[in-house]
C-alpha cells in the first residue's frame, strides 16, 4: 500500500496524521505490522490490545452526521466536513492508540476512498 498524499487527493484531514490503512484491501499483514516483534518484547507481560476494524457507517445529510460502532471500543458520531451524496458506500478504518486503547484514529472511506481521517477517544 502507497502512502497517500491529502492534499493532491483532496483527502481532507483534522490532523498531520496518516490515513488508517483500509484492511479489506490491505489485510493485517505488512509494513504496519512490521515492527510488532520489538514492540511485543519490549512490553512482556503486558496484557493490551491492539483493534484493527472496518465498520459500516450511516450518514445523516441535515447535520452531516457520521455515526459507526467500533467493536470493544464504542458508539461514536463525528461531524463531516464535507457533505456525503445520497447512496454512497461508507466505511470507517479504524486503529486503536497506545498500549491500553482508549481512542483509535479514524480514516472515513467513501466509495472505496479515503475522505476524511482524525481520531475518536484519547488518543
Amino acid at each position: 500500500m502507497s502512502d497517500c498524499n491529502c492534499n493532491q487527493n483532496n483527502v481532507q484531514s483534522n490532523s498531520n496524521a496518516e490515513h488508517v490503512p483500509n484492511f479489506a484491501v490491505a489485510g493485517f499483514d505488512g509494513e504496519h505490522t512490521a515492527n510488532f516483534d520489538a514492540i511485543a518484547s519490549a512490553f512482556e507481560g503486558v496484557d493490551a490490545a491492539q483493534i484493527k476494524a472496518c465498520v459500516s457507517a450511516t450518514y445523516d445529510p441535515a447535520t452531516k452526521k457520521l455515526c459507526f460502532k467500533l467493536p470493544i471500543i464504542g458508539h461514536f458520531c463525528i461531524t463531516l466536513p464535507i457533505p456525503v451524496p445520497f447512496g454512497a458506500d461508507l466505511k470507517v478504518c479504524a486503529q486503536t492508540c497506545g498500549i491500553i486503547p482508549r481512542g483509535a484514529k479514524i480514516t472515513v472511506y467513501l466509495n472505496g476512498h479515503a475522505i476524511y481521517s482524525t481520531t475518536v477517544g484519547k488518543c
